[in-house]
C-alpha cells in the first residue's frame, strides 16, 4: 500500500495532465485518445467500463500494488508513442507509480549502514528528499529523523533536516492530517533550524516557519501571539529575500493575511498590491489567486461589497480555469479545497440578486455545490438557489 503523500501525489499529477489535455490540438487517433482521457478524467463517461478508467487503475494500484504493476508499465509503453503531449503526460504518471512503489523507506536505511557518521547521515537525508519531492510525506518524516541520528547537531545539514520535516509537516496539515499537532511540530523544528542556516535555506525557513503560524493561529491556537510572530518573521525575511521574487511576494501574502487576522486592514491592502505585482509579473496564477482573494476578504470587512466580489470574482475565474471545482477535496488537500470553497462562497454572497443565478447555473460539480450549500447554510437565498441546481444536475 501507498501512503496519503504519494496518492495526493499521483492525484496532482491527473489534475496536471488533464490541463495539458485540454490545450492539446491533436489529430487523428491521437483526437480521440485525447477526448477519451479528459472525459474519463472528469468521470463523463457513461459506459461502465470506461468511466474513470485511469482513477480505476489508481485504484487498483493502491489497494494491490504488484499485481498491476506489469499493466501499468505495458500502459505506459504504449501511450509514451502518442504524439500528443497530454497523454505522454498520462503515461508519465504509471511510470511514477512504478517508480514509487519501488522505493520504501527501509532499503535505504538498510544500504546506508556500510557509511558511518555524516557521511550515513547525508545519504539518508538525500533520499528524504526523494521522498519529499515525491510528495511521501510520512517517509519523508522517518527519513530526516533518521539522518539526524547520525549528522552532527549543529551542523548545516542537520539544520537542514530539521526545516524539511517541518516543511513536511506544513503539508500533511494543508492535507488535513493531525493538523494542529504537525503545525506545532513544524513550527518547533524550523525555529530550531534558523540558527545555522543562512541564505536560501534560511529565507525558505522564515517563509514557512511564518506560514505555519498563520494556519495555527486560524486555527485558534495562542492567535494572537502567533500572527505577531509571524510579522516579525516576515519582517526579518524581507531583509535578506530579493525583492520582485515569487519568495518575496510570498511573504507579502503571509503578512497580508497576518495583518487581515489583527485587523490591520490598510496595511494588508499594500502587502497584497506589492505582492500582486510580483506574481504578475511572473504569471503566477496559483499566488494572484490567493492575492484576489485576500483583497476580497479585506474589502468584504471593509464593508466595500462591490470591491469584494470584483475580487472574488477575479479568484474564482483562475479556480474555473485551474479546474479546481471538479476536483475532489483529497486531490487539492483539506486546506486548498477549504480556500476553494470560501472563494467561491463569498463570491455568491457578494453577489447581486441578477447575478447569482448565472454563478450558480455555471456550477457542474454535485459534492462541490452540497459543500456550498453547508458553507452558507445560514444564507436561505443562496441555499434555495444550490439546491435548485443540484436537482437539474440529478435529472
Amino acid at each position: 500500500m501507498v501512503s496519503e503523500g504519494q496518492k495526493l501525489y499521483l492525484e496532482y499529477k491527473y489534475k496536471e495532465a488533464l490541463s495539458k489535455l485540454e490545450k492539446e490540438k491533436a489529430e487523428g487517433i491521437d483526437k480521440i485518445i485525447n477526448a477519451f482521457f479528459i472525459d474519463s478524467l472528469l468521470g463523463r463517461l457513461r459506459f461502465r467500463g470506461q468511466c474513470g478508467v485511469l482513477r480505476s487503475l489508481l485504484s487498483m494500484y493502491m489497494s494491490d500494488r504488484d499485481r498491476y504493476m506489469n499493466y501499468i508499465r505495458a500502459v505506459a509503453e504504449v501511450l509514451l508513442k502518442s504524439k500528443n503531449i497530454g497523454v505522454r503526460s498520462i503515461a508519465s504518471i504509471f511510470l511514477d507509480m512504478e517508480s514509487l512503489a519501488n522505493h520504501d523507506a527501509e532499503p535505504y536505511i538498510i544500504a546506508s549502514e556500510e557509511l558511518e557518521g555524516d557521511d550515513r547521515g547525508r545519504f539518508i537525508f538525500d533520499f528524504a528528499l526523494f521522498f519529499y519531492s515525491k510528495g511521501a510525506f510520512l517517509q519523508a518524516i522517518n527519513l530526516f529523523k533518521t539522518s539526524r541520528e547520525f549528522l552532527s547537531k549543529g551542523s548545516y545539514e542537520y539544520s537542514l533536516s530539521l526545516m524539511n520535516e517541518g516543511a513536511c509537516r506544513i503539508r500533511l496539515a494543508e492535507i488535513g492530517i493531525d493538523e494542529v499537532n504537525n503545525l506545532i511540530k513544524a513550527i518547533e523544528l524550523i525555529s530550531s533550524s534558523r540558527e545555522y542556516l543562512f541564505g536560501d535555506s534560511l529565507s525558505l525557513a522564515l517563509i514557512n516557519e511564518s506560514t505555519a503560524r498563520n494556519m495555527l493561529a486560524e486555527k485558534g491556537v495562542n492567535s494572537e501571539e502567533n500572527l505577531k510572530k509571524s510579522l516579525e518573521l516576515c519582517r526579518e525575511a524581507k531583509d535578506i529575500i530579493p525583492e520582485d521574487t515569487l519568495e518575496y511576494a510570498a511573504i507579502c501574502v503571509n503578512e497580508a493575511i497576518a495583518n487581515y487576522n489583527l485587523g490591520k486592514l490598510d496595511r494588508a491592502l499594500e502587502e497584497l498590491k506589492y505582492a500582486e505585482k510580483i506574481f504578475k509579473k511572473h504569471k503566477q496564477k496559483q499566488g494572484l489567486l490567493k492575492v484576489y482573494k485576500g483583497f476580497g476578504d479585506v474589502f468584504y470587512k471593509k464593508n466595500e461589497n462591490e470591491k469584494a466580489h470584483e475580487y472574488y470574482k477575479k479568484a474564482v475565474g483562475i479556480i474555473d480555469e485551474l479546474l479546481l471545482t471538479e476536483v475532489r477535496a483529497h486531490e487539492l488537500g483539506k486546506s486548498s479545497y477549504d480556500f476553494t470553497l470560501k472563494t467561491y462562497a463569498m463570491l455568491l454572497k457578494t453577489s447581486k440578486p441578477q447575478d447569482l443565478d448565472k454563478y450558480i447555473n455555471a456550477l457542474q460539480n454535485k459534492k462541490f455545490i452540497e459543500m456550498l450549500v453547508e458553507e452558507l447554510k445560514d444564507n436561505n437565498k443562496i441555499v434555495e438557489e444550490l439546491k435548485k441546481r443540484l436537482k437539474e444536475i440529478e435529472k
